[in-house]
């Protein structure tokens, strides 16, 4: 039984039986052979006669005029038997390719990848024949398959046929034996163990899968860069980088994704879903990944460290850009100015001062933002929030930064110093802004009227001025400012601060330029002086109300009589002679 790789039997008569034979490429003219069973490895037998067992003999290539054979079992990769007369079985025989002119044969059974069975007679039966190299044809697709029944069963998925169903959940199936290793879902059934960890699987292909988190064998290579990968999913999200190929849209934005469950996660952006909670402050996240970063918030961790300056960070990704600034590397670049930038993230804010989009808006104020961390930050504004404290002296601060040029005060830090001028500063920035003061360089001109700034920020705030722009409004009293530093300066008329206190006196003052004023008259200073007629002041503003004196310049005007005054004072007590009049 099991006859493997046979090409031709020709002109067989009076062999009772053979079965199982493997690899024997010739045997002819054979008479008298009893029995050849499991015959291995033998080349050449011939002209052997009354030969009563031959037995486990395999490979052989040729018997040669034997006469007599009653049985040959188990022979492997037999090529040809000729001239062999009234074969009574057959069975199991593998591989033939070719049985030719054959007489009397009674049966053939389960003889498999038989190319050709021509010119026989009296067959009576052929069971079974598998392994015949054979192509069957999807005639939709085109893919072939060596059985008729695994076409049948590819033939489901064009017609969506499932014709097995699971007796617990209903789910349907093409083939029995996706439904058998569903059916383990339900049992719980995990039959394949790994001997390392203990995991278990459902489906060995899992386990075998999950092996090479062990041994760290990675199977699959990219053919573009060095990269090698444990799975064929991770190869193909991989090749995505090289390609560019982003398959997965959004369909509400039009925005691409090369992964599906990025997909997921940005679909959130527009449903708010934030299903990850933290459970120390209950702050809510739309995938996982941003909920682990922020627990490191709170744990203090940070296991990711530069090796050059020791900087630790919470997440990977930001000490990847943060080595950038070592390296000195920029690598993305706007198109529109070529401005590089370290991160795609800052590459993205900056296009907005270009398209003009601040999409993130206050909902108390309507102050707009290029970015939500300037949002988050400007909401502090409103809250009160000072989430940074001092560890010296318990002073508290909206921003980090504000935190840190504070602690340089402590440990009496002005490390960046002028060289020209002596003038020291809490940070190098400032030195460099400070410096174009004595080069008289001014590289930013306004687009409007021509002026020129030393530096980009000032820049910005001027061209407020043009555009009616008061981006920082009173949450008081409604009065809008061009800049920052002027509300957090108003603010205090509302709640009567007076940071800045006198060390002669007692007196305390909410600006710094009103004690700088109060100071001269301790000192007695006047550094105003009238180029006319040589009378001094404290003040600026004096010497402009003085020097109407020479002018005769008179901006007060009465709007009863028409009279004009050269100080406010003159015209306030002229108006108070109409109100006598009147009474």
């Amino acid at each position: 039984m099991q006859a493997d790789n046979i090409e031709n039997i020709m002109q067989t008569d009076n062999i009772e039986k053979i079965m199982k034979t493997d690899g024997i490429e010739n045997i002819m003219q054979t008479d008298n052979i009893e029995k050849i069973m499991k015959t291995d490895g033998i080349e050449n037998i011939m002209q052997t006669d009354g030969i009563e067992k031959i037995m486990k003999t395999d490979g052989i290539e040729n018997i040669m005029q034997t006469d007599g054979i009653e049985k040959i079992m188990k022979t492997d990769g037999i090529e040809n038997i000729m001239q062999t007369d009234n074969i009574e079985k057959i069975m199991k025989t593998d591989g033939i390719e070719n049985i030719m002119q054959t007489d009397g044969i009674e049966k053939i059974m389960k003889t498999d990848g038989i190319e050709n069975i021509m010119q026989t007679d009296g067959i009576e039966k052929v069971m079974k024949l598998e392994r015949i190299e054979k192509s069957y044809t999807c005639e939709m697709c085109g893919l072939v398959f060596s059985y008729p029944s695994k076409l049948k069963i590819h033939m489901q998925r064009h017609t969506g046929e499932k014709p097995f169903a699971c007796e617990v959940c209903g789910l349907t199936f093409p083939d029995k034996s996706r439904l058998r290793r569903h059916a383990k879902i339900h049992s719980g059934e995990k039959p394949h163990d790994c001997q390392l960890c203990g995991a278990a699987f459902i489906e060995r292909s899992n386990l075998k899968i999950h092996l090479r988190k062990h041994t760290g064998e990675r199977p699959y290579s990219c053919g573009v860069c060095v990269s090698s990968f444990s799975y064929k999913s991770d190869l193909k999200r991989h090749m995505r980088t090289h390609t560019g190929e982003k398959p997965f849209p959004c369909d509400v934005c039009g925005s691409a994704f090369s992964e599906k469950s990025n997909l997921r996660i940005h679909i959130r952006t527009h449903t708010g879903e934030k299903p990850h909670s933290c459970d120390v402050c209950s702050e809510k996240f739309s995938d996982r990944s941003k909920l682990k970063r922020h627990m490191r918030l709170h744990t203090g961790e940070a296991p990711y460290s530069c090796e050059m300056c020791g900087s630790a960070f919470v997440d990977k990704s930001q000490l990847n850009i943060h080595i950038r600034k070592h390296t000195g590397e920029k690598p993305y670049s706007c198109d529109v100015c070529s401005e590089r930038f370290i991160d795609r993230s800052k590459l993205r804010r900056h296009m907005r001062l270009h398209t003009g989009e601040a999409p993130f808006s206050c909902e108390l104020c309507g102050s707009a933002f290029v970015a939500k961390s300037q949002l988050n930050i400007h909401m502090r504004k409103h809250t009160g929030e000072k989430a940074y404290a001092c560890e010296v002296c318990s002073s508290t601060f909206s921003y980090k930064s504000e935190l840190k040029k504070h602690m340089r005060l402590h440990a009496d830090e002005k490390t960046f110093a002028c060289e020209v001028c002596g003038a020291v500063f809490l940070e190098k920035a400032n030195l460099k802004i400070h410096l174009i003061t004595h080069a008289g360089e001014k590289p930013f001109p306004c687009e409007v009227c021509s002026l020129t700034f030393s530096d980009k920020s000032r820049l910005k705030r001027h061209a407020r001025i043009h555009s009616g722009q008061k981006p920082y409004v009173c949450q008081v009293c409604g009065s809008a400012f061009l800049e920052r530093s002027n509300l957090k300066i108003h603010l205090r008329k509302h709640t009567g601060e007076k940071p800045y206190d006198c060390e002669v006196c007692v007196s305390s003052f909410s600006y710094k330029s009103d004690l700088k004023r109060h100071m001269r008259t301790h000192s007695g200073e006047k550094p105003y002086d009238c180029q006319v007629c040589g009378s001094v002041f404290s003040e600026k503003y004096n010497l402009k109300i003085h020097i109407r004196t020479h002018t005769g310049e008179k901006p007060y005007s009465c709007e009863v009589c028409f009279s004009a005054f050269s100080y406010r004072s003159d015209l306030t007590r002229h108006m108070q002679t109409h109100d006598a009049t009147e009474t």
